[in-house]
């Protein structure tokens, strides 16, 4: 019995990397996430105009990583091979709307959540002394705590095509509380790229940057993967 459960997970996390290494789709979503870094970088250091074509650039390029992370994400949910730019392309069309109108009710939230941080922690101390900023900086550790504790948020939005927030965010916690006996697996893949940019000086090379969200990005893919085949195995959690 417990072999077979093994030899299980252990085909969850094989088939979840195989099919990330495989997919084409995948690797432009990332691609265009090296490319929104760059042109990040290269748009803080420009001295011009904040509304300089660049700017523009970057927009029209994050609009198209939305569409395709939609594409990539609904694709991997509707079938079990791995999935080319064509049909992440495909997919797109299908749920790039709900898609976003999805991460605008989840900014809003975090926006809300955030203001209320801000008040708690930083209206009782002098403004002038920045007291908010320290809690900026450990950000991107804790958007990797909150990936892990709500890893089964997107894969179980496009796998039951249900872009309900709240109702989709309860379920990924009762999904994760069912399967917490796995949870390592999944702790790697989206806790350690965040501690990683956490622990890295500021002034680190661009090149090491790219590199850090390169790892990160496939790490994330496959834990989406690793989860969406479990839910397409056990849809019922």
């Amino acid at each position: 019995m417990n072999d077979s459960i093994n030899v299980t997970e252990g085909g969850h996390r094989l088939r979840a990397i195989v099919r990330v290494l495989l997919s084409s789709g995948v690797w432009a979503v990332i691609g265009m996430q090296l490319g929104l870094t760059l042109l990040w970088h290269y748009a803080l250091s420009d001295n011009r105009d904040p509304a300089s074509s660049s700017l523009l650039l970057l927009a029209i390029v994050l609009a198209g990583f939305l569409y395709l992370t939609a594409g990539v994400s609904g694709a991997l949910a509707d079938r079990r091979e791995v999935v080319g730019l064509r049909d992440a392309l495909r997919a797109g069309a299908l749920y790039y709307a709900k898609f976003l109108w999805l991460i605008a009710k989840l900014v809003l939230l975090t926006g809300a959540l955030l203001n209320v941080m801000i008040y708690l922690t930083g209206t009782s101390e002098d403004p002038s002394r920045g007291t908010a900023a320290p809690m900026f900086g450990i950000l991107p550790l804790v958007q990797g705590i909150l990936s892990f504790v709500f890893v089964y948020w997107l894969p179980i939005v496009f796998t039951r095509g249900d872009f309900a927030l709240f109702k989709t965010l309860r379920a990924a916690l009762v999904m994760a509380w069912h399967r917490a006996s796995n949870a390592g697996f999944l702790a790697f893949l989206t806790v350690t790229p965040a501690a990683v940019s956490f622990a890295v000086d500021d002034s680190i090379p661009l090149a090491a940057v790219l590199a850090i969200n390169l790892v990160g990005g496939a790490m994330e893919w496959v834990a989406y993967a690793y989860c969406v085949g479990c839910l397409q195995d056990r849809p019922e959690g």
